[in-house]
C-alpha cells in the first residue's frame, strides 16, 4: 500500500481534491433527493375543498389516498402534490361531494367519498400519477420516485455512517460525538460530509492537524445533538 510519505508529490493535491469533489456532490445530491422526501413527509394540511378545486385545475402530480374498505368513508387521509416539494394532506368526511369542485350534476344515491375521488381523477385535464398505482394503470419509473428517492437517501447516510464509524483521523468530532448527531440530531450526515475530515471550501491550501483532545466527545456531541433534533422534530410538527 502507498503511504503518505512515498505518494509522489503531484498525486496528493489531486487526490484531496478529488475526494473533495467527491464530499461535495454527495452532499448536493443528498440534499436535492432530501428535499422531495421531507416535503413528502411533512405535508401542509389543508381542507378537503383545495383538493377537489386542484385536480380540477389539473395541478394534482401525485395522489396518494389511503385505500382499503371504507377507509375514505371513514375519514382516512389523502395526500397528493402539485410539484415536488409542495404537498398536502387532508381528511375526507363521510357526506364529501367535492365541494369546490366544480361539478353541477348530481352524484348517485350512495356515492363514497372514494367514487367521488376516481371520478375527480378520471375528470382532471392532467394526469394524475396515484399510489399506490390502480391494478389497471400501466406504471412507469415515475411513479416510484418517493421510494426511489427514500431508498437512494437511506443508502447514502447509511454508507456515510459506515464510513463515520471506520475512520479515525477526525478534525472536529469524535465518533461518538458524530454518532449522536447522525442519530439523535439528524443533520449529522450534512455536517459530516462538508466538514470532515476537512472542510469543503479548503481545497486550496493544506491543513495542519488537530490534537485529538480539541475534538468534540460525545457528551459535547449529545449535547448539540438533542436541541438540534427536538428543533426539527418541532418544525415538522408545526408545518404539519
Amino acid at each position: 500500500m502507498t503511504s503518505a510519505a512515498t505518494t509522489p508529490p503531484l498525486v496528493r493535491p489531486v487526490r484531496r481534491l478529488g475526494g473533495l469533489a467527491v464530499r461535495g456532490a454527495v452532499l448536493v445530491l443528498l440534499i436535492a433527493a432530501a428535499l422531495p422526501v421531507l416535503a413528502r413527509t411533512f405535508p401542509q394540511q389543508v381542507g378537503p375543498a383545495r383538493l377537489a378545486e386542484d385536480l380540477r385545475a389539473g395541478q394534482v402530480h401525485r395522489l396518494e389516498p389511503e385505500r382499503g374498505e371504507s377507509a375514505l368513508e371513514d375519514g382516512g387521509p389523502v395526500h397528493w402534490s402539485t410539484g415536488p416539494l409542495t404537498w398536502y394532506a387532508t381528511s375526507l368526511p363521510p357526506d364529501w361531494r367535492g365541494a369546490g369542485a366544480g361539478r353541477t350534476s348530481a352524484w348517485p344515491p350512495g356515492t363514497s367519498p372514494e367514487d367521488v375521488l376516481d371520478t375527480l381523477v378520471r375528470e382532471s385535464p392532467r394526469r394524475v400519477r396515484e399510489w399506490p398505482v390502480p391494478l389497471d394503470v400501466e406504471t412507469g419509473i415515475l411513479d416510484y420516485w418517493p421510494i426511489l428517492l427514500t431508498a437512494f437517501v437511506l443508502t447514502v447516510w447509511l454508507i456515510v455512517f459506515g464510513t463515520m464509524l471506520a475512520r479515525h483521523d477526525h478534525r472536529y468530532a469524535g465518533r461518538w460525538a458524530w454518532f449522536w448527531l447522525f442519530t439523535v440530531g439528524q443533520v449529522g450526515i450534512l455536517l459530516y460530509l462538508l466538514l470532515e475530515t476537512r472542510p469543503l471550501w479548503t481545497a486550496s491550501r493544506r491543513l495542519p492537524s488537530r490534537e485529538p483532545q480539541r475534538l468534540w466527545s460525545g457528551v459535547a456531541g449529545l449535547a448539540i445533538a438533542v436541541p438540534i433534533g427536538l428543533g426539527i422534530l418541532g418544525a415538522g410538527a408545526v408545518l404539519r
